[in-house]
């Protein structure tokens, strides 16, 4: 199973402020562990897994689309918003359908940007 993180403290303290994103460990058993994220990120705890803060598995429904965010395709500029829409497509560069939204995140293309006008910061994937 591929595992979502972040390697940058801020950004994963901005996560856990602003959006509700909860982060753990792995142990040596490889059972994950929960853990607050400090929003200074002074403290070493966060290096103790390869400097990773893992997505606990509660918050992966925070990278699914929602109406109203802001996604950018991967490798390009142009931002879409997603509507809601009965139709299965419509144009990226402008307003762009749950469903093909939904799809290109799933499938790495698009990271979204930006969740109720606050900077959303997309996590890494593990190989």
């Amino acid at each position: 199973m591929k595992r979502h993180f972040y390697t940058d403290p801020l950004a994963a303290a901005w996560m856990a402020k602003h959006i509700g994103m909860r982060f753990g460990f792995f142990d040596e058993r490889s059972d994950f562990r929960e853990y607050e994220v400090p929003i200074t990120g002074e403290d070493d705890w966060w290096r103790s897994d390869r400097g990773r803060f893992y997505v606990h598995p509660d918050s992966l429904h925070l990278l699914e689309p929602r109406i109203g965010d802001l996604l950018v395709e991967t490798g390009r500029l142009p931002i879409a918003r997603i509507v809601d829409s009965d139709v299965d497509y419509i144009s990226f560069g402008h307003n762009i359908a749950m469903l093909f939204a939904t799809e290109m995140l799933r499938k790495g293309r698009a990271r979204i940007i930006q969740r109720d006008g606050k900077p959303f910061f997309w996590p890494e994937l593990e190989d």
